[in-house]
């Protein structure tokens, strides 16, 4: 799941769609003349990429390690896609927490903000242990040690981190799943939590 802006200047509204994304991934939108445009930074499944961006000409991809925020600032196609000098949105939905501390996640976040001009907006969600199921908690734990690039569980205090020097926007950082636009709403407790947020730099 992912969420992206379908306007960037005033009031931002959201939308959601599903789509299936990689791990190491950011995506990048924008509104150049009235029409949305995209640069999607892939890590791995390149042909996944190309099926779901084939026939439209405002979306483009390209593999490159998120982490490494200059070349995938400075890509060829990004550059070509994207006005810097008009309002953004950067999308960080289910990746920085396979950042490890060791690879500096909030210098990442800031190199790409730090891009933008004012107007552009930050979207973040990032998996947290808080509160989580112990049965769960104790499963997930386990099987994260496992993984190839294991998730960095990182508390509220510590995912609102990342959009210091931003100015928050709707309920402020909250679980993924009872954020709107016009203020935290009403659902279900979850046994496994991710808080979320959007901001705009002003």
């Amino acid at each position: 799941m992912t969420i992206h802006s379908e306007k960037v200047t005033g009031r931002l509204r959201t939308v959601s769609s599903t789509c299936e994304l990689c791990a190491r991934s950011v995506i990048i939108w924008a509104m150049n003349g009235g029409r949305r445009r995209a640069a999607w930074a892939w890590g791995t499944l390149a042909p996944h990429a190309q099926a779901l961006i084939q026939g439209d000409p405002q979306t483009v991809y390209i593999e490159a390690d998120a982490r490494d925020y200059p070349a995938v600032l400075r890509h060829p196609e990004t550059a070509r896609m994207l006005d810097f000098t008009k309002p953004i949105a950067v999308l960080l939905v289910a990746l920085v927490h396979f950042i490890d501390d060791s690879d500096d996640p909030y210098g990442v976040v800031a190199g790409y903000v730090d891009q933008l001009c004012p107007g552009s907006y930050v979207i973040l969600a990032h998996v947290t242990s808080d509160d989580i199921d112990p049965e769960l908690g104790e499963r997930m734990f386990g099987l994260n040690s496992q993984l190839r690039v294991p998730l960095t569980y990182r508390t509220k205090d510590e995912a609102a981190r990342f959009f210091d020097g931003l100015e928050l926007v709707g309920p402020g950082v909250i679980d993924l799943g009872r954020w709107s636009p016009d203020g935290e709403v009403d659902g279900p407790k979850r046994k496994l939590n991710s808080w979320c947020g959007v901001a705009r730099k002003v």
